[in-house]
């Protein structure tokens, strides 16, 4: 250690050393780069000569194992599927159609690399008001490819029960 703080006070009284001889000009300031770099390179030689393979995670984390906060994951996947269901509230609403919020279920597929995707969206229209000038079905119709291509899954996938 004790080696390393005289290399690199010997390196800095050197570089500013050379620096005030320097004349002004273009070529002076790419000189006093390559200083900088030289300095750099005598701060991290300690760090680069370092033998990582000896160095195990266990060491450095104070434990053999890596454990996942599944308590946070599980958060982040309700809050995301609440963002959802109130963006399938939005689409609804836009088309005519109104549903409480209990209405409205979305089912995930949770094997996905910790996204959370849409498998299937299931609407009861038990105590909807749908309200447009088309006919109902078509209302609904057209809601459903709404949902669907908002949320890349097939329309059939978007299921209304009465």
């Amino acid at each position: 250690m004790k080696e390393w703080l005289l290399s690199v006070a010997a390196a800095v009284i050197t570089v500013s050393l050379i620096s005030v001889m320097l004349p002004p000009g273009k070529t002076s300031k790419i000189i006093r780069a390559v200083l900088g770099i030289f300095v750099a390179a005598v701060i991290i030689k300690p760090v680069v000569s370092i033998d990582f393979s000896k160095i195990s995670t266990g060491e450095i984390l104070g434990q053999g194992d890596i454990e996942y906060q599944t308590g946070y994951f599980e958060y982040a996947k309700k809050m995301r599927i609440e963002k959802y269901r109130e963006e399938a509230l939005k689409i609804l609403e836009t088309h005519g159609i109104k549903i409480e919020k209990d209405e409205l279920n979305i089912i995930t597929d949770e094997e996905q690399g910790g996204f959370v995707l849409i498998e299937k969206i299931t609407i009861f229209l038990t105590k909807a008001v749908i309200t447009g000038d088309n006919e109902h079905i078509v209302i609904i119709d057209e809601a459903a490819a709404a949902l669907a291509e908002n949320f890349g899954i097939a329309r059939e996938a978007v299921i209304f029960y009465e």
